[in-house]
C-alpha cells in the first residue's frame, strides 16, 4: 500500500486476529501503529485522525461502516480503508521476503490517552522502548514462572497500552497472548481454565465481575501464577474471594506514559501489604517529590515520579506537554503517593483528574468541556462516584439556568463515546465552591456528596 517508515496506520475496530496481524505488518514496514478506541464516535475519531494524519485506516466491518457513514475515509484528502477482510484473505498466501531496516529509536506506536486535558493526547513509544519494556517484564514479574512458558490473558482492548503494548511485548518475547473481542466474565473464566492461563492482568471491575459468577466457586484457576490488578487498590472482599481460590491479586501501578505498568507488588507482600504497589523493577526507579521537585522523607505524600526503560518518548506533536511530563529523564505521573522505609509505593490520589471506569480512563476535563457547550450551563465539575458494574462512573454537578440533565446527556451522546457519558447529573442552585486560586473545589464537592443520595441514574 506504499507505507513507508514514519507513516501512521490508524486502527479502529474490536480486538481480532486481523487487527494484530495488520499491526505487525505495519510495524515491519516501519509505520507507526495508532489505535483508536472502537467505542469512540464521530467527533472524537475525526479529531484523532486529524492529529495523526494516517496513511491508512484499518477497520473491521462495523468500524468501516461507521467511518464511511461519518465520511472520514476514502474521500478526497482522506485516508483509504485497510479492511479486516483484506487481511484475513492473506492467511494462506505465500509469504514474500520483506526486509526493511528500522531505526531502533524510531516511533512504533501512539496510544491515545485521555489524560487530564480537555483533548486526548497521543503517547509515543519507540521500537527500543517496546523491547526494553518487554525485557523488564521477563526479568521482573515473569521471573515468578521459573521458566514455565508464558500464556498471558489481558482483558484490555487493543486501543490501550494494556492491550496493544502487552500484545507486542508477548509476541516479541515468544510468549502466547490471549484476548477476547469483548470482555465477558463467563468467557474469561472459561478461557483461564481451558487455555491454562498463567499470567492474567485486568482492572478491579473485571476481577469482581468474574468473582460474582456462580461458576466462580468451582472454576479451575490452578494454572494462574502471576495475577495483577491495576487501576485501583483491590477491595478486601475481592482479595479474599480470589485468595480462597489460591490466587494472589497483586496491585499494579502504572500509566500509559510509563509504557503500561511501572511497578507491581511482589508476591511476598500481596497478603501483608495489599495496598502497596511494589518498589519498581530491575530497570525502574521510583521516587516521591514535593512541588519543587525535591525528594521527600519516607511516608511523606508527594508526586510519584519514575525513571525506567520502556517509557514514552513524548506526546505526539506536543512539545510543551512532553517537556512538562518528562523532566531530566523522570516521568512526572501527576499522581500522589508515598514510599515507605522499605521502598514500597502506595498510590494515594490522582493529581490528574481521571475517572477509571470499566478498565477505561475518562478525562473529567474532556467531559466538562463538552457539558459547558450546553446552553444554560455556567459551570460544571465532574467527580467519580462508585458504580457496581464499572467500578466508578462520572457524576456531573452543574450550575446554570434552563439546563436539564436530559439536555446535557443528549449533547454528550452526540460528542462522546458511551463509556464517557455522565451517569448522574445534579443541577446545583448555587455557584460551585472554589479554591483560593479560583478553581472549582472538587474536594469540597466530594465531601458534600459523600453522605447524600445521588440523583436518579441516567440511561
Amino acid at each position: 500500500a506504499g507505507v513507508v517508515p514514519g507513516d501512521r496506520v490508524a486502527f479502529y475496530g474490536d480486538t481480532s486476529i486481523e487487527w494484530c496481524a495488520a499491526a505487525f505488518g505495519a510495524i515491519r514496514c516501519g509505520a507507526i501503529v495508532a489505535p483508536i478506541n472502537a467505542r469512540m464516535i464521530t467527533a472524537e475519531v475525526d479529531y484523532l485522525l486529524g492529529r495523526y494524519e494516517p496513511r491508512l485506516v484499518f477497520a473491521d466491518a462495523q468500524g468501516a461502516a461507521r467511518l464511511r457513514a461519518w465520511q472520514l475515509i476514502d474521500g478526497a484528502g482522506q485516508p483509504p480503508l485497510l479492511a479486516g477482510e483484506t487481511i484475513a484473505a492473506l492467511r494462506n498466501r505465500t509469504v514474500a521476503p520483506f526486509v526493511r531496516d528500522i531505526e531502533p529509536d524510531a516511533p512504533v506506536g501512539i496510544i491515545t490517552t485521555s489524560g487530564s486535558t480537555a483533548r486526548p493526547k497521543g503517547v509515543v513509544y519507540t521500537h527500543r522502548a517496546m523491547i526494553d519494556y518487554a525485557y523488564e517484564e521477563i526479568a521482573d514479574i515473569h521471573a515468578d514462572l521459573a521458566g514455565e512458558p508464558v500464556r498471558l490473558f489481558t482483558a484490555a482492548p487493543l486501543s490501550t497500552a494494556g492491550g496493544f503494548n502487552l500484545m507486542v511485548h508477548s509476541i516479541v518475547m515468544g510468549m502466547s497472548v490471549l484476548m477476547l473481542d469483548a470482555f465477558d466474565p463467563a468467557a474469561a473464566l472459561a478461557l483461564i481454565a481451558e487455555e491454562r492461563i498463567n499470567v492474567f492482568r485486568a482492572a478491579p471491575v473485571f476481577f469482581q465481575r468474574m468473582a460474582d459468577l456462580p461458576a466462580f466457586a468451582d472454576a479451575d484457576l490452578s494454572s494462574l501464577r502471576v495475577t495483577t490488578i491495576g487501576g485501583a487498590p483491590p477491595p478486601v472482599k475481592l482479595l479474599a474471594a480470589w485468595r480462597d481460590k489460591g490466587v494472589l491479586l497483586r496491585q499494579l501501578y502504572g500509566q500509559t506514559e510509563g509504557g503500561g505498568a511501572l511497578t507491581v507488588n511482589p508476591a511476598r507482600f500481596a497478603l501483608s501489604d495489599p495496598d502497596r504497589c511494589g518498589y519498581g523493577a530491575p530497570f525502574t526507579e521510583l521516587a516521591i517529590v514535593d512541588e519543587q521537585g525535591a525528594r521527600v522523607p519516607p511516608d511523606t505524600p508527594g508526586e510519584i515520579v519514575a525513571r525506567k526503560a520502556g517509557m514514552m518518548v513524548g506526546y505526539w506533536r506536543d512539545p510543551a506537554a512532553t517537556a512538562a511530563a518528562l523532566v531530566d529523564g523522570w516521568l512526572h505521573t501527576g499522581d500522589i503517593g508515598t514510599i515507605d522505609d522499605r521502598g514500597l509505593l502506595k498510590m494515594l490520589d490522582r493529581m490528574k483528574d481521571i475517572i477509571k471506569s470499566g478498565g477505561l480512563n475518562i478525562s473529567s476535563a474532556e467531559l466538562e468541556r463538552v457539558i459547558l457547550e450546553v446552553p444554560g450551563v455556567a459551570e460544571v465539575a465532574i467527580i467519580a462516584v462508585p458504580d457496581e458494574q464499572f467500578g466508578e462512573t462520572p457524576f456531573a454537578i452543574v450550575h446554570g439556568t434552563g439546563c436539564t440533565p436530559d439536555a446535557i446527556l443528549t449533547h454528550c451522546r452526540a460528542q462522546l463515546s458511551s463509556y464517557k457519558l455522565p451517569r448522574y447529573v445534579a443541577i446545583a442552585p448555587d455557584p460551585l465552591p472554589r479554591l483560593a486560586m479560583g478553581k472549582v473545589s472538587k474536594p469540597a464537592l466530594r465531601r458534600e456528596w459523600a453522605d447524600r443520595p445521588l440523583p436518579p441514574r441516567l440511561r
